[in-house]
């Protein structure tokens, strides 16, 4: 941070920005950079003096508060948090019912007979402890 005395002095208001980091403090506020409506990245540094009731309600921005940071976190938090362990449950489900109808479609006794039977709850056996192992 540049020092008051020697640093450079502006005077006005900054630009309207997004994003910016702030901190508040006695009587002022810091703030650093940000992005423009139109897309500009800033890097620079306002301390705004006074007090919150001194100050305006500020006119709103031009343009919308969004960028492509928080369009990424809205479609991890979708990926991560409800189509993944919704497909997890739902291939879990389609499993157990393809089991079911094989189990059903078998001849009594029939089970074992041949490779693929044998694989085929096996990996059944593997797919449904799966849970279970994971909390080892």
């Amino acid at each position: 941070m540049v020092n008051q005395e020697s640093g450079p002095r502006l005077d006005g208001l900054p630009e309207q920005r997004h994003g910016a980091a702030m901190v508040a403090a006695t009587n002022m506020l810091l703030m650093y950079g940000g992005e423009t409506t139109s897309g500009r990245v800033l890097s620079d540094m306002w301390k705004l003096a006074g007090s919150f009731d001194d100050w305006p309600v500020s006119d709103a921005c031009s343009g919308p508060y969004f960028s492509l940071l928080n369009l990424h976190g809205l479609f991890m938090t979708i990926a991560f948090g409800f189509v993944l362990p919704a497909g997890a449950g739902i291939g879990t489900a389609f499993a157990v019912c393809g089991l079911i109808c094989s189990i059903t479609a078998t001849k009594s006794g029939d089970h074992f007979s041949c490779v693929h039977s044998i694989l085929g709850i096996t990996v059944m056996l593997m797919l449904l402890l799966q849970p279970m192992i994971a909390l080892l």
